[in-house]
């Protein structure tokens, strides 16, 4: 839900209600909450003729203990007696919560949703998750990431949700995992495919920081610390280039970052 606009006088409010499975709507309540009527209710009829919605899942973390939540898009035209590759629409950044709350709006998350639902119907499922070290949670959950972006969302909490996807619905193909995003998706695309080779084939890195020493002091000191050598080290995914192994597929990509140029250093080859 987000407060679109409110009368001069401030006895009304618009507001867009959504879900992850739905259509949004607008609708005009009065300053009590009460409902004066609906607005305006999007239009689905451009939707694909055979468009799922995506569903909400709930795991458990990689210590076996914490709940985290996503959202899983199925492919376009899914047949239950097929097998698909998985991507995982990963975000690293401790100061959000990545999964989409609602579909086609505004609202924060409405570019994920579109982005997973473009993938999905290229013929694979997708799946958003908020693993341990993001935002929108208890203390401890949020704080799990300070000090130690590297685990921002939790690489292995990602691998351990996938592994009990693939045991859920016997359709996701484990062999054929990918994983891809954007800035800190883009740097946690990149870490996943030298730290956890075993389950990601692919993994397409686009415009990551790959070192915060090389990133803005104000986001890498904010969350991560002031500059310390080794615990700067601990997070550069150069760190890790030697756990690159098997056919990786990761997008060469350059960025500048306040004259900083920060280079992905890895060979494109492979594909699910």
């Amino acid at each position: 839900m987000a407060i679109s606009g409110v009368s001069p006088s401030g006895d009304y409010f618009v507001e867009t209600v959504g879900r992850v499975d739905a259509l949004p709507r607008s609708i005009l309540r009065r300053r009590d909450g009460s409902l004066v009527c609906e607005l305006e209710k999007a239009d689905g009829s451009d939707l694909p003729a055979d468009w799922n919605w995506p569903g909400p899942v709930e795991l458990v973390a990689d210590d076996g203990i914490t709940r985290i939540y996503g959202l899983l898009f199925k492919p376009l035209g899914f047949d239950s007696a097929l097998t698909y590759p998985l991507v995982d629409y990963i975000y690293g950044g401790p100061q959000v919560s990545h999964v989409p709350k609602s579909a086609f709006t505004g609202l924060a998350g409405s570019d994920e949703y579109a982005s997973a639902a473009s993938l999905a119907s290229l013929g694979m499922y997708v799946l958003i998750l908020d693993g341990r070290g993001t935002s929108h949670r208890e203390r401890s959950f949020r704080e799990a990431s300070y000090g130690a972006l590297e685990t921002a969302s939790n690489i292995d909490d990602h691998v351990a949700a996938i592994r009990q996807l693939a045991g859920l619905r016997p359709s996701i193909d484990l062999a054929r995992v990918g994983i891809t995003c954007f800035s800190g998706g883009g740097y946690m695309a990149a870490v996943a495919a030298l730290r956890r080779g075993d389950l990601f084939k692919v993994a397409v890195a686009g415009g990551g920081n790959y070192d915060q020493a090389l990133f803005w002091h104000s986001w890498g000191e904010r969350y991560h610390g002031a500059h310390e050598a080794e615990l700067y080290a601990r997070q550069a995914a150069k760190t890790y280039a030697a756990g690159l192994t098997g056919k990786q597929n990761i997008i060469n990509f350059w960025t500048t970052q306040k004259g900083a140029d920060q280079v992905a250093f890895f060979k494109l080859e492979g594909s699910i």
